[in-house]
Order: structure tokens, then C-alpha cells, then sequence
């Protein structure tokens, strides 16, 4: 069975080897179409595209309120974990 698998293998690489030198040859083709129609027009063949200025989101800025929540709510969340950590560590309450 290992003999038919490499065999397939072999084949379809083959095939594909030679799907891949006509497209490279189709392409040359198109490419030399382009190129002489390029050399009558002042322009590229393709136009390009120019970046768009002012297209960035400005920056978002938080408010001193906003804040101070984040902050209280964290200190609150750190302080829940130190009282959980403390309750592990001694369940006896001592």
C-alpha cells in the first residue's frame, strides 16, 4: 500500500510541476501584454493606491472619576484575594 501512496505522490507532483511551468509561462505572457501597453501610457498599468491621511482613531483618554473607580475596584479586588489567602493559610482563624 506504501508503494501506491509514493507512486500517487509522484504522479501528482509531476502534474503539478507541470500545471505550475505553464501558469509561470501564461504569466510571462500577460506580464509582456502589460508592459507594452504600460509603455504607451504615461501611468502605471495599475493605479496605486495612496494612503489616506487622518484615517487613525484619536486617542481615547480617561477621566480622572474613571479613574479613581479602576483603581478603587482593584485595590478591592486585591484585597478580597490577601483576605482568601489569609483565610487558607489560617483556618483556624487565629
Amino acid at each position: 500500500m506504501n508503494v501506491d501512496i509514493l507512486k500517487a505522490y509522484i504522479d501528482l507532483r509531476r502534474k503539478l510541476i507541470t500545471e505550475k511551468a505553464r501558469l509561470e509561462q501564461r504569466l510571462q505572457e500577460i506580464n509582456q501584454a502589460l508592459g507594452a501597453k504600460a509603455a504607451v501610457a504615461s501611468g502605471p498599468a495599475v493605479p496605486v493606491a495612496k494612503p489616506v491621511q487622518g484615517t487613525l482613531k484619536p486617542q481615547r483618554r480617561l477621566s480622572a472619576a474613571g479613574r479613581r473607580r479602576i483603581i478603587a475596584a482593584t485595590k478591592a479586588r486585591w484585597a478580597r484575594m490577601r483576605a482568601q489567602q489569609k483565610r487558607r493559610a489560617n483556618p483556624s482563624g487565629r
